[in-house]
């Protein structure tokens, strides 16, 4: 197109000049007669001229129109940039803005839909629940979120089971993992098959065990509990469900009523809002909580929240003393509902796996 506007411009100038050419030597002769050639000459120059212009505006736009787009195209590669912010700063800080999790910043009242009672004794105050993480309390038996089942079968046994593909068809849950017998003069360790009717409703009865691999101690200075601690299995949260709950920021305490010495302090614990806790603990293992620790919640439910717990240690490089968190969390968690702008209830599992849950206050 650009070549065909030249060649119209081109014929239409040379056409316009020999027609003016001709004109002048005419009027050097003297001619009067009408000049015929000329003026058609003139007249076809121009209007090749003006095609020429016509096709040649479309063009000019466009490389006007050009310049800004380039400019824009760059700015959306680069991101936008304060003056005098270097690329890869604002990269990184648009990037780490992005990584920011969502806040929490009121408490929503209203009925809440966990935890749920999923039975409940007739003739005693024994009930089984459901929390918002999906954690299962049966009898002697607590079930995570990813159905590992860590539970006792009696004050001698504890097990440490994941389900398995049924090898074989029938309507029995399959479970294979970790056995505990701890007896009075000898101890086994072992790994074990399990099967059970998966509709009883006080699971696990551990019918149906099979050793598939055996150790036997003389000695071990292992409580069943500690058993299922150290083969229980790491949680994470999910990134896309970490939340700030500015709310929970400040100092919280829960204090239980004894009969000889009074209100005795169960924990406090101090959410500070650049991600540190301060806990003082007496309800759980003290070898369970970092002493220096960070901590992140994870979105369950409506004012419902699972608190994770990342140790911290000191990396002391020359006069700099710098903290540096795990990525790890600790097994360790808790399940935090919140009741009120000044209360919630804080949910953990004792060394009998049973689920016990207090109240904390804000001080």
């Amino acid at each position: 197109m650009y070549n065909l506007t030249l060649i119209f411009l081109g014929i239409g100038l040379v056409l316009l000049i020999t027609s003016i050419v001709l004109l002048i030597m005419r009027q050097i002769k003297k001619n009067d007669s009408f000049p015929i050639a000329a003026i058609s000459m003139a007249i076809t120059g121009f209007l090749l001229i003006v095609v020429g212009v016509v096709l040649v505006i479309p063009g000019i736009k466009d490389k006007i129109m050009e310049v800004p787009s380039e400019q824009e195209a760059s700015a959306q590669e680069e991101g936008v940039k304060e003056p005098g912010a270097k690329p890869d700063e604002t990269e990184r800080e648009n990037t780490e803005r992005e990584k920011q999790p969502t806040k929490v910043d009121e408490y929503k009242p209203g009925e809440m839909k966990y935890p749920i009672v999923t039975y409940e004794s007739e003739y005693s105050n024994f009930k089984e629940y459901e929390e918002a993480d999906g954690t299962l309390y049966k009898n002697l038996t607590m079930i995570n979120p990813d159905g590992v089942m860590m539970g006792f079968r009696s004050i001698e046994e504890a097990m440490v089971v994941s389900q398995v593909e049924n090898p074989n068809g029938d309507e029995f849950a399959y479970y294979q993992g970790y056995h505990y017998y701890k007896g009075s003069y000898h101890f086994v360790v072992s790994e074990a098959l399990l099967k059970y009717n998966p509709n009883d409703i006080r699971a696990p009865y551990y019918k149906d065990f099979k050793s598939l691999k055996e150790e036997t101690y003389d000695s071990m200075d292992m409580e069943l509990y500690d058993f299922i601690y150290k083969f229980m299995p790491l949680q994470h949260p999910k990134e896309e469900n970490l939340v700030q709950v500015p709310i929970l920021d400040g100092d919280w305490e829960a204090y239980e009523e004894t009969i000889m010495d009074g209100p005795q302090l169960l924990v406090r614990m101090s959410f500070s809002d650049d991600g540190y806790l301060a806990l003082e603990n007496h309800i759980v293992n003290a070898d369970e909580i970092p002493d220096i620790m960070n901590y992140k919640f994870e979105k369950l439910d409506k004012n419902s929240y699972k608190l994770y717990l990342y140790p911290v240690t000191v990396d002391e490089e020359g006069d700099s003393v710098e903290p540096v968190v795990s990525e790890e969390p600790v097994k360790r968690n808790f399940i935090i509902y919140v009741t009120s702008e000044d209360t919630f209830e804080l949910v953990y599992y004792d060394n009998n796996l049973k689920r016990q849950s207090i109240t904390m206050k804000r001080v």
